[in-house]
């Protein structure tokens, strides 16, 4: 199963909790960081992340009415389960 299809469409009140989620089914360390990424063009906002300092991925996101990061797609460089 790819990982972006249990991120996808979810809401996480801080950057914190989507790391935990990822690593939870990863059982893997993860690092998330907002994206220097310029998103003046773009309509949802980037974050980046690694695991364990190797491999890297992005997560588009938008924020919801209540300030929660509602994820919209993302990249991934392995699949779980």
């Amino acid at each position: 199963m790819q990982l972006d299809n249990k991120l996808v469409g979810n809401r996480f009140t801080t950057i914190q909790g989507i790391e935990l989620f990822i690593s939870k089914l990863t059982n893997r360390k993860v690092n998330i960081f907002e994206s220097e990424t310029d998103a003046y063009f773009l309509s949802d906002y980037q974050l980046d992340g690694e695991f364990d300092e190797e491999e890297e991925f992005s997560l588009w996101y938008i924020k919801d009415t209540k300030g929660q990061y509602y994820i919209t797609e993302t990249t991934f460089p392995i699949k779980i389960g």
